[in-house]
């Protein structure tokens, strides 16, 4: 958006004389990662939709580990854009906002977990929407807490913790079942596949699955809108 550019904008030109000014193929993948305090609050000086901060943890961790945590390799939609916005009239009278950690006073997102080392982000990322979706279909009067560690040990559709998709969450949900977490706490790590959390410490299985905008490529700002009316969803 054009926000979002003017902040890079402005954020790249202070730090573009900055070694610690983020530039993708200057990195040297195998050196450490640096908390750089001044460039968060940088960040938190020229916007306030969200907050920047450091995490002094990931400073044992080279950027190429930092990398591998994302939990996905890269990727560009060669869909025209023209064509990725014909839905947009599909989405109207929607509220400018909204926030599921706040709504109507009430939060129905659990904690931020710890992925640790491991490129587990994937995994997380939907048993967080799972686990809130399912507190905003009851009231809150149930809050799930599903084993992201069973999604990483069993799921042949995803490839651990060297990375995923979340559709390929959703099919494991639908096709098999999600466990309590107390079965198969974390533990950043990719271990074999045990049954011994399989029935009956299933806790949920998915009825359906799908991409907002309803295929692979078909998303956008309309789209997740609306979608985001029934509960949070996955971004990336």
């Amino acid at each position: 958006s054009e926000g979002a550019t003017e902040v890079e904008s402005d954020i790249e030109s202070e730090y573009q004389d900055s070694d610690t000014f983020f530039r993708e193929a200057e990195y040297d993948e195998d050196q450490k990662y640096v908390a750089d305090r001044s460039l968060a609050n940088h960040i938190n000086r020229v916007q306030d939709t969200w907050k920047a901060d450091v995490y002094p943890e990931f400073e044992d961790f080279t950027l190429r580990e930092i990398r591998n945590m994302k939990g996905r390799a890269p990727h560009t939609s060669d869909l025209p854009s023209a064509f990725i916005d014909d839905s947009a009239e599909e989405a109207t009278d929607l509220p400018e906002s909204i926030d599921w950690h706040f709504k109507d006073n009430v939060n129905y997102v659990g904690d931020a977990g710890q992925q640790g080392g491991c490129g587990s982000c994937y995994a997380w990322a939907t048993v967080g929407m799972i686990e809130s979706r399912l507190r905003i279909a009851t009231k809150n009067r149930w809050q799930p807490k599903i084993s992201v560690q069973d999604i990483l040990n069993c799921n042949p559709y995803s490839q651990g913790c060297h990375g995923g998709f979340s559709y390929m969450v959703g099919k494991w949900a639908h096709d098999m079942a999600l466990v309590d977490d107390k079965c198969v706490p974390y533990k950043a790590r990719t271990e074999g596949c045990s049954t011994a959390c399989s029935k009956p410490h299933y806790i949920v299985k998915a009825s359906t699955y799908e991409y907002v905008g309803g295929f692979f490529g078909g998303c956008n700002e309309k789209a997740m809108m609306k979608a985001l009316q029934d509960g949070p969803i996955t971004v990336g």
